[in-house]
Order: C-alpha cells, then structure tokens, then sequence
C-alpha cells in the first residue's frame, strides 16, 4: 500500500449467485476450499475477473494506464540501458486490496455430471464421463475492496471504477468464476457499503489495526455513483419456448436405484439437460456449417473464435435446460399375479422403459441384458447468449438462427438415445433479444423473413472464406 496516503476507503460489496456457481481448485472438477473443508471465493480470482472487466470496457491508452496504475502489472518504460534490443519492463503494485469472499446462504457442495463430446460426431465420448462441485443459484457472497487514496483525483478514480464494478455485478457484466460458457458465475448486487479511516493520528491508526468493527459501513446507492464512460459489449439472446413430447434421457445413474439410469436433477429438485450437452451439440452443428465454405486448420480457427480455447474466452454463454411441469414417462405391462389357488391372473402395471440389448454382430438380444431407464417429458426453455462488438454484418446470427430452428423443429434432438425417438424438441417460434429484437417460426417462413436471413447468410459466409 502507499505510504504516503492518509485516507483508506473500503467498500463492501454483498452479492447473491443468480446462476451456479464454481471457483476450481487444485483438481479438476473440485471447487477451492479453506482448512475446514468450506468452500472459498479467492480474492485474486475476484480481482481477475474486475480487472478483465475494466480492461473489456477501453481500448485507449488513458483508460489502460488507469488499470495499471489501480490494479498493478507489467510496464514497458523503453529500451535498456544495456541491451538496445530488449526493453526495460517495470512491474507495478496493485493499489487495490480485494478480501477472500466469505461465503453464505448455501454452503452445500452440490455436483453436477457431465459427458465429454465427440465434436467429429457430436456424440457422447465413450468412458469418458466427469464430475463438476460447485454452489447453487442463492448463494451468498461478501468481500471488501480497499485502496488508500494519497490525493482528491486518486479518490475520485477509485470512486469511479468502484461504480463501474458495481453496476456491471448489478447488471450480470462481470462473471466470477468457471464455467462462465456454459451459464456459470453470475451475480446480482444486493448491497454496497462504505467506510473510511482517515490517519490524521495515532488512534486513527490503533482504531484501524485493533479495532475496525467500531466504523461502521455506511450503504451506498450505487445509482449514484459515477462511472467510466465504455464500449459496451452487445448482448444477442436467442430462446426457444417448447416441449420434449416423447421424453429426454441421459445416462446417469439415479439416485438410490441399482441399475436405473437418467437425467440430473438440479438441486435434487426438477430434472435437466446441462448446458454442457447443449454446447456439444451446437459446437458440432456449427462445425459442419463451417466445413461448407473453408476446409483443414481454417475450420478448427474459425469454430474456436465463436466457442473459445484454453487461450481465448468464446463468444457464447449457454444454459441448462430445466425441465418445467415434467412427467415421468410410464409404460403399461401385464404381470402375473398369484391369486393364491393356483392360478395367474394378468394385471395391468405402470413401470419404467425397459429396453432389450441387441448383439450387433448377430442382430439377436443378448440374454439376461434388459436396460431400464427413466424418460421425463415436459415444457423447457433452450436459450444461448452471443457477446459481441459487432453491430452489423454479424457473422454468428445466421448460423445460430438455423441451428436454433432445426432444434424447434425436431430435426436435431438433444441428450441420450435420440436413435430410437427420444430428445425430439418441440417449438413454434425462435425468439431473438438484446441487440435487435426478431422473432422466426421454426417451420414456415416468409418471403420478407427469408430475405432477412439471407443478408445473415451472406454475412457468415464472407467470414467463413476470409
């Protein structure tokens, strides 16, 4: 911190998941918890994702040398002295101070599974099953941001970006966490309160270090803090009201059953298909899009650009699809019953799918092999998010509208054993939000709609041939 300063100001910010949430440790798949085993939102990992926020909002050198005076990092200060080919780099200290986030409200570890995808085939990978922890949509989270300001233009600027990261929590910009593609780490504000030590003496500074519970935060209204004027990224929604009429599987085990395999539930609540397999399958659908108008290297690069590496955030957010008003699917069999004097009388009984495995050698069953799964049908909401700084001529909107309405037709069913029916989704009208507002029919479409998505057509394919 500044030795020089004589003010310190610290804001506390609450925040509540509106979404799950999970903060990776050191394994794969586990979330990152303290000594008493309790999950724990890191405080460089809350500073990462504000600093990648703010960094988002510029491109100008005055708003870059803000960041970096604020948050710290590398600068290059020309050339050195003893090399005229290398240039002298100089690392700068953060001003800010970000707390751990204390973590509320839900401290129970949920987990999620999930299948890798084949994107060759856009199939499920063989064995190749994983696990995800992490936090439920509620949970609670506080942390405290602090800096010691040394002038009225430090104050103001810190005051600024404090209303800039505020209004992006409070407006679902800034995501924390992993995952953030396929719907994870958003946050909604739900308080914002301020303190200040100012060290004009030696109590000031035995108040700050012995007992700084005596200041107390003050709530702040975060309509009127000012912040920093930014290019905004464009937000494209596309959303498909409908019903899976002939049920949606996958093979998960269920809970307390032997051998019967299914969907997730959410929470141990309502069943869903995790936005995972959602993004397999357009990630796939995308792919073959692409393939008709660029071949070899081109193709993976250009794929990569909308879904993102290990190197560079995609431009998609996907999110489960929850499964609303659902019923289990139930199949009518007769069993014999002993009535006690010798004789079988058939009843009637409601049970789950059974399905026979055939040997694909010989085409006959295999004995002793029947599968029992469970099918759930009902009323969902597929949706996907495009981020992007592109105004016109978007390249992303035609294919997305199309593999959209092929899903709401019924051409592309989703999840586990869409051989024999099952995923087949159904849904009149795609709706379009956020940067433009449209909306399609899944089947017909008219000549001015047509046109529409011919303009986007053109759009993607100049972008495919680039």
């Amino acid at each position: 911190m500044n030795s020089c300063a004589n003010k310190l100001i610290v804001y506390r910010f609450d925040i509540e998941a509106t979404s799950s949430v999970y903060f990776g440790g050191e394994k794969q798949g586990e979330l990152i918890k303290n000594s008493e085993g309790k999950p724990i939102l890191m405080g460089n990992s809350i500073g990462g994702a504000l600093r990648d926020y703010l960094k988002s909002l510029s491109d100008c050198e005055k708003h870059k040398e803000l960041v970096l005076k604020f948050m710290g990092g590398s600068k290059i200060n020309g050339k050195n002295r003893n090399d005229a080919n290398s240039e002298e780099i100089e690392f700068l200290d953060s001003l800010v101070y970000i707390s751990d986030g204390v973590i509320t409200g839900h401290e129970k570890i949920h987990i999620k599974e999930g299948t890798a995808i084949d994107y060759d085939s856009g199939t499920a990978k063989e064995n190749h099953k994983y696990s995800l922890e992490y936090l439920p949509e509620g949970t609670k989270i506080s942390f405290n941001i602090e800096c010691e300001v040394e002038d009225d233009c430090s104050e103001e600027n810190f005051e600024n970006i404090i209303g800039t990261w505020a209004k992006g929590l409070q407006n679902g910009d800034v995501l924390l966490g992993g995952q953030q593609n396929n719907g994870f780490g958003r946050f909604t504000l739900t308080n914002l309160g301020k303190k200040e030590y100012i060290f004009d003496g030696r109590e000031a500074l035995d108040l700050y270090i012995f007992e700084p519970e005596k200041v107390k935060f003050i709530d702040v209204d975060i309509n009127k803090l000012l912040d920093y004027d930014s290019k905004k990224k464009n937000k494209v929604v596309f959303t498909l009201d409908g019903i899976f009429p002939y049920g949606l599987y996958q093979s998960f085990k269920v809970s307390g059953e032997q051998s019967l395999t299914g969907l997730q539930k959410k929470g141990g609540k309502g069943h869903y298909l995790p936005a995972t397999s959602l993004r397999g399958v357009f990630r796939y659908e995308f792919t073959v899009l692409v393939n008709k108008f660029a071949k070899g290297e081109k193709v993976n690069k250009k794929v990569e650009e909308l879904f993102g590496n290990n190197e560079q955030k995609g431009k998609l957010i996907f999110f489960d699809v929850d499964l609303k008003n659902e019923e289990e699917i139930k199949i009518l069999r007769f069993e014999k019953k002993d009535e006690g004097d010798g004789k079988k009388e058939e009843v009637p009984v409601y049970g789950d799918p059974v399905y026979i495995k055939i040997d694909r050698i010989t085409g006959g069953n295999i004995d002793q092999a029947l599968k029992t799964q469970k099918e759930v049908y009902g009323k969902a909401e597929i949706k996907c998010q495009l981020i992007t700084d592109e105004t016109e001529d978007n390249p992303f909107i035609f294919p997305l509208i199309y593999i959209f309405r092929r899903i709401g037709s019924g051409l592309i069913p989703l999840g586990g054993r869409t051989a024999i029916g099952l995923g087949e989704f159904k849904s009149k009208q795609l709706k379009i939000s956020g940067l433009f507002e449209e909306s399609l029919p899944t089947e017909n479409l008219s000549n001015e709609e047509k046109e529409a998505i011919k303009r986007y057509f053109e759009a993607f394919k100049r972008w495919c041939q680039k």
